[in-house]
């Protein structure tokens, strides 16, 4: 049901795919194309949680599109968007984000670098 959902979205969000490749290109968990996602824990049409990890690299990213998400069972720590730069920190396995209005998407990162790329027409 996601697929069919991120697929039929597919048209608006590959005009943006330039802007956020820059996004994708600061995380591992979101640079690698094969490998596995997971939606337990998680609440929120449009959402997935994804982790990467590989000898000395572990990576862990929660994604939301259009719309809230509500994320449990995740690591401690802090989590930076990487769209916004905005910080959570995350002490009970829990992290609450919004994504407000249509196609709006929330990348926060495990111990992420802060916001990742250039202001534009689809990346503020």
């Amino acid at each position: 049901m996601l697929d069919q959902r991120l697929r039929e979205r597919g048209r608006d969000l590959t005009a943006r795919r330039a802007d956020l490749a820059e996004v994708g290109g600061g995380d591992v968990a979101l640079e690698v194309v094969a490998g596995q996602y997971s939606t337990d824990g998680i609440s929120g049409s449009m959402s997935f949680k994804r982790r990467y990890t590989s000898g000395s690299s572990d990576s862990f990213a929660l994604v939301t599109v259009t719309g809230a998400a509500a994320c449990t069972g995740i690591p401690n720590g802090t989590y930076t968007d990487a769209v916004t730069g905005d910080v959570k920190t995350v002490t009970d396995g829990r992290l609450s984000v919004s994504a407000p209005g249509k196609g709006n998407l929330r990348v926060y990162v495990l111990n992420g670098p802060g916001k990742i790329g250039t202001d534009g027409p689809y990346l503020k």
